[in-house]
Formats: structure tokens, sequence, C-alpha cells
């Protein structure tokens, strides 16, 4: 008997997946792009700004569907990752990706969380900066811009990145991110007599009393474009 069966459909397991929407297209070849070019990959801000979406929402929609489909997967090390579930240097692939242990993957924030146990809006961030591990250490890590000249006397300018550690309390000498009556400050920590200051790195700014803020993380390092 020749020919083909007429009126009888397939079962479900030998279907065509349906092809991917552009958006969504687009959305993992923003992945791809991003492991290929610098080895880990993209914020979700990127992601949107790459692909042309118009919300960090409508990127994650698109990605929970991809992973539903068996096309992404989550990334263990990182937090709200992605990667393309064929990369060769994902998480379950046979090579380990060679920054992994290297490069600690900070995010960059338009301004801190306002509590220490807060977590990090990492769909907020806008990218996400590869440091040395080695230099910055281990911890949930961050990095914010430097506003304003408060700490110029101690080297750090306006507009240079902070990167910081979250963390709830700091020792005598420490710079700081805490948050005050009203807005978040990067001060000096001080302790005299057994009393706590935040001090300003400038002249004409004055001190906050310890009991008036909270310690949001520690300055473990600082970085400027020259």
């Amino acid at each position: 008997m020749t020919g083909a069966l007429t009126g009888v459909e397939p079962p479900a397991w030998i279907r065509p997946a349906p092809a991917l929407t552009d958006r969504q297209r687009a959305v993992l070849d923003s992945l791809t792009r991003s492991l290929r070019r610098r080895g880990y990959p993209p914020s979700m801000r990127e992601i949107a700004e790459d692909a042309g979406l118009s919300s960090t929402s409508t990127v994650t929609h698109h990605l929970r569907t991809l992973e539903a489909r068996g096309l992404v997967q989550r990334d263990p090390q990182r937090s709200r990752a992605y990667v393309p579930t064929d990369w060769p240097h994902g998480p379950d692939g046979n090579e380990p990706q060679p920054e992994a242990r290297a490069v600690a993957h900070v995010p960059l924030l338009p301004q801190l969380p306002a509590s220490p146990s807060e977590p990090t809006a990492w769909a907020t961030a806008e990218r996400v900066l590869p440091l040395p591990q080695d230099l910055l250490g281990d911890g949930d890590l961050l990095a914010v811009r430097m506003d304003g000249p408060a700490m110029t006397g101690a080297g750090i300018r306006h507009g240079d990145l902070l990167t910081v550690r979250r963390q709830s309390s700091a020792n005598h000498g420490d710079i700081v991110a805490a948050r005050g009556v009203d807005q978040v400050l990067i001060r000096q920590l001080v302790v005299e007599h057994g009393q706590v200051r935040l001090v300003a790195g400038t002249v004409g700014y004055p001190s906050v009393h310890g009991a008036d803020a909270v310690v949001l993380g520690r300055v473990v390092a600082v970085l400027r474009t020259l």
C-alpha cells in the first residue's frame, strides 16, 4: 500500500514545534551575542535594549517561554541570568566558562537598595560589570555611581563607579554606603570615644551620627575612566 494517510492527526510527539516569534528570536540572539563577545549573559535591561523590547518584564516573559520550550536555561552562577541550552560553555556544558572563578559579575544599579536585606534589583541594572574577583573578594556585590563631591578629599570623585559589598556592619576607617534620614550617603565610618560617626571626605559636609544611619555595605573598589 502506497501514499500518505489523510485525515489522521499525527501524535503530539512527532508534530513540529511552533516557530519562534521575531521577539523570541531576538532575545535568544541577544543571549548568544553577549556570550560570544563577553563570555557571560546580558542583564535584563541589556536584552531589552539589544532586542528592541519596551521593558524588562517583556524580556522576562519571553525568557520564560523559551525556557518552557527547552531553548534556554537558568545560569545557577548568576541571579536572573539565562543561557541557551545548546551553548557549549553553559552551566551544563562539558567545558567550564574560563572566567567563572576569576571574574565577579557586578550589576551597576541606579541606586542602592534601601536596606541590607532588600534583594538586589537585577532587573534595574544599567549593565553588568565583569570585575576581578581576587580584588573584590566574595560576597553580594553591586556597583553605583558616586553622586556629588562629598568624598573628593578621600580620593572618590563625582561619577566614579563604586563597588559595594552588601553588609550591615563595618569597622573604623571603612568607606561605607549608608542610608541616612532622607538619602543614601557614601561616607567614612569613624569610631571615637565609643561614638560612631559617618564623616565626609570634603570640608563643608556635616557628619552624620551613627544612630541616624543604617550601614548598607562597604566600598571595596573605586573605578574611574581617565
